[in-house]
């Protein structure tokens, strides 16, 4: 299985990589790694980086994936107490065959820290606290945190006892979103790879000013609706891009 390093997330790759370069002390001892925070924004592929933890933890056997189906589960806490117990019956019922989940938790709770004297944000600290050895979290916090989550960050660092690696992901370049629309539209279709067809891409890309993961998405969603069929596959090249100032117009709608 060929595992994408998850572009403009270099800081991200990098502790990964060093913690699977350890896997058999992980493999061969009761230890774990410590889990993570990781400092980025909504909409800028958080379940891209917690599918690329547990592609690698499970490639290299960092982590035990057999307490359940799911190789990571993910899940936002609004702050409602009906949210909180969907959050946590998640969490229960991917343990299928053990009595907890260990593979990687995704986790955005910063809203829950809004509601502290309730009964449902300390059901959550007391989950972190006992769930915390056997089970492998995955806190996601603003690259700017709030006040919430700056309240989270401490809450967390009580509740693992010191358990975290904090990874900041650095604002993502141009270069890094046209880079992640290529790789979108390459997984759907055939691109030529001559000079002129990288060339369109790029234009076309220019003009859809891209500032988030998302619309790098959107943006390779269009790429790919140009697509041509050529013989059994479907094709993108610079003559895809040769279309009417409506259609344009159409498209960035």
């Amino acid at each position: 299985m060929i595992i994408n390093k998850p572009i403009g997330m270099e800081p991200l790759v990098s502790e990964v990589k060093k913690i699977c370069e350890n896997s058999e002390v992980y493999r061969l001892t009761p230890c774990k790694p410590n889990h993570f925070i990781i400092y980025l924004n909504k909409g800028e592929g958080r379940s891209t980086a917690l599918e690329y933890i547990s592609n690698m933890f499970k490639a290299n056997g960092v982590l035990d994936f057999y307490t359940g189906l799911d190789d990571h589960i993910e899940f936002t806490f609004d702050g409602t107490y009906n949210n909180y117990i969907e959050g946590e019956q998640l969490f229960e019922d991917a343990a299928i065959y053990e009595n907890a989940f260990a593979a990687p938790f995704g986790i955005d709770a910063a809203m829950l820290c809004s509601h502290k004297n309730e009964d449902h944000w300390n059901m959550f600290t007391n989950m972190i606290s006992t769930k915390a050895k056997s089970a492998f979290f995955v806190f996601f916090i603003s690259l700017i945190p709030s006040k919430n989550e700056e309240e989270l960050i401490k809450t967390v660092k009580k509740h693992t006892k010191g358990r975290i690696t904090e990874i900041v992901i650095p604002a993502y370049s141009k270069s890094d979103y046209h880079s992640i629309a290529i790789r979108k539209v390459k997984d759907c279709v055939t691109v030529c790879e001559d000079k002129k067809t990288k060339t369109a891409i790029s234009n076309f890309l220019d003009s859809q000013n891209i500032n988030s993961v998302t619309k790098a998405i959107s943006a390779a969603e269009l790429i790919v609706t140009k697509a041509k069929c050529f013989r059994t596959e479907m094709v993108i090249d610079s003559e895809c891009f040769n279309v009417s100032e409506k259609e344009r117009q159409s498209y960035e709608k």
